[in-house]
């Protein structure tokens, strides 16, 4: 499928999917950021197109899933965002992984895009390798590299941030 094909798709479209994202997530913003990831989906997996019989229930099937997806993080942020200690940890070993989830968050934003959706999707979204591969449109061997220098980065910028912060003791 050229850009023009592609294009034609995603416009005849795009309302369908706007709607549909709109009922599930009840927000606009929200709804025309999952239908944009969708479009992007798609593209990366638009040479696979043909062994789809229907690629508007493909759209369809991604943008519903992206949404379901949306909400479980949004449920998963919500209680992991939660300062107050589990059973098992005391009120600042609770802010001690608050601080360590939110340095995470930030150094995930600032690695590469294939790196950062690749880590996004298996370490928070749960996907496995084999998904990721026909999301993305790459091999599973790339996405074990992306997902291999993703964790290697964030491990060094929390090394870097954990030795600066023990030099101050």
């Amino acid at each position: 499928m050229d850009f023009e094909d592609f294009t034609q798709l995603t416009s005849s479209q795009r309302e369908k999917l706007y709607r549909c994202s709109l009922r599930i997530l009840g927000n606009a913003k929200d709804a025309e950021d999952a239908v944009q990831e969708a479009f992007l989906r798609l593209w990366l997996i638009r040479s696979q197109f043909g062994s789809y019989r229907s690629v508007p229930a493909l759209a369809m099937k991604v943008t519903k899933n992206l949404c379901y997806d949306h909400l479980k993080r949004l449920k998963t942020h919500t209680n992991s965002d939660v300062w107050a200690p589990t059973q098992k940890e005391s009120i600042e070993q609770a802010l001690e992984r608050q601080q360590m989830f939110q340095m995470v968050k930030k150094i995930v934003e600032t690695l590469p895009g294939l790196q950062q959706m690749t880590f996004q999707m298996k370490d928070i979204e749960g996907f496995e390798i084999e998904d990721i591969a026909k999301i993305t449109g790459t091999r599973i061997e790339a996405v074990r590299m992306n997902l291999s220098r993703a964790r290697t980065k964030i491990r060094e910028k929390l090394e870097k941030i954990y030795n600066k912060y023990d030099s101050y003791e």
